[in-house]
């Protein structure tokens, strides 16, 4: 391994157009054994719940984010000012969806803008079969769908991800 370095190079997710987000495995040697210490601190970084993922397993998961309105140019520039802020969000949200139990629907609140995410069972990556070298890959349970749209600034002292209840 002398003399060789990783370059990292980033990625965004695109604007509507549905893609496969993989989260490679972590090896077991990546988070200590919990509740085997003496001390306080010692709390996972993820609670694992039932029937949720596995550290050990590589995942795999739909992603789409769609524009509220269709070809708005100044929706589009502040989609692409804030990709890369988006994209982490995103991620995130797919991450702790693995680990955790997420609510179906969510509200980020950016600059700007809001992104509204939604759940939806995903049935076609059920039938999925794919590896990431010898590794099999697991399909998520659920696929993800967010709404890029403007923030309304007239609104911007509300609460503009409350839920619309009847």
């Amino acid at each position: 391994m002398d003399g060789m370095t990783t370059v990292y190079t980033p990625y965004y997710i695109p604007l509507n157009r549905s893609i496969l987000i993989f989260f490679p495995s972590c090896p077991s040697s990546a988070f200590p054994v919990f509740g085997t210490s003496a001390t306080a601190h010692d709390t996972p970084p993820v609670d694992i719940i039932d029937n949720q993922g596995s550290q050990s397993e590589a995942y795999v998961v739909q992603v789409k984010i769609k524009q509220a309105h269709d070809n708005e140019f100044k929706e589009l520039s502040t989609f692409f000012l804030a990709q890369y802020d988006i994209t982490k969000a995103v991620e995130s949200v797919l991450f702790a969806h693995i680990f955790a139990i997420v609510p179906p629907e969510i509200c980020i609140e950016g600059d700007g803008y809001i992104l509204r995410g939604k759940r939806t069972h995903w049935v076609y990556g059920q039938t999925l079969k794919l590896r990431w070298g010898q590794e099999h890959v697991r399909p998520c349970q659920d696929k993800w769908m967010f709404i890029f749209e403007l923030a309304n600034l007239e609104s911007a002292n509300e609460n503009i991800c409350a839920l619309n209840t009847p």
